[in-house]
Formats: structure tokens, C-alpha cells, sequence
């Protein structure tokens, strides 16, 4: 038995590789923000009373208003990323470092706000 394994040792730099994924993150955006909208509606059916915006009902649902700000707050950041990252692509100043804290950025936040964020029932405990 052939024991030996064959190792690929060309390591590919994550500029080309966000740079060859660009669209992935722009397809990513548009997810996030078709669950935004859904999102948004649906908050307001329990937070409104006729056109406004009811006090008590935004106190009542004061835990689905907050996730709703901290996801925006999440994409926005993230479609802000993105499109500091097409400027500098655009200016030809792009760097490992940036594509980087794209490629990061994308990993954590979505990582986020698909799961939510971790908190120990010791740090639970503290907010």
C-alpha cells in the first residue's frame, strides 16, 4: 500500500480568492436583505396600531425590535464592507489585508446572524 499523499503546496492568496468570490458576497447581501424586509413587516404587525408605532406594543416586543436593529445593524455594516472593498478594487489598492477583513467580516457576522450570539449562562447572568 501506497502510503505516500500528495500535497498541493500552491497556497492561494485570499485577495484572489475574495476577488474570484466577489459575487458570492454581493449574492449574500441580497439574501440578507430579502430577510430584512420580511423581517421588518413582520415586526410592525406587532409593534403598530393602525399607522403608528404603539409604545406598549414596542415595550411588549421589545426582544424582536432589538434582534431586528441588531441584524440591520450586522448587514449594514456588511453591505458597507463590501462596498469599500469594490472602491479599492476599483482604485487597484485592494491588499491581502482588506480582502481579508471582507472575507472575516462576512464569516463572523453571518455566522451571527444565522446563529446568534453566544453567551455563557455565567455572562447570561451579567446582562
Amino acid at each position: 500500500m501506497d502510503s505516500s499523499l500528495e500535497i498541493n503546496n500552491s497556497n492561494v492568496s485570499s485577495k484572489a480568492f475574495v476577488d474570484d468570490k466577489i459575487n458570492v458576497f454581493s449574492k449574500i447581501l441580497n439574501s440578507l436583505e430579502k430577510n430584512s424586509s420580511k423581517a421588518k413587516a413582520h415586526l410592525l404587525t406587532l409593534v403598530k396600531a393602525g399607522e403608528k408605532i404603539d409604545n406598549k406594543n414596542l415595550e411588549k416586543y421589545q426582544f424582536e425590535a432589538h434582534g431586528y436593529a441588531w441584524f440591520e445593524t450586522y448587514r449594514i455594516a456588511l453591505r458597507e464592507t463590501l462596498n469599500w472593498y469594490k472602491t479599492l478594487l476599483d482604485l487597484n489598492k485592494a491588499s491581502d489585508l482588506e480582502s481579508s477583513i471582507l472575507a472575516y467580516a462576512f464569516s463572523e457576522y453571518v455566522n451571527q446572524m444565522r446563529y446568534g450570539m453566544h453567551y455563557s449562562s455565567a455572562e447570561s447572568k451579567q446582562i
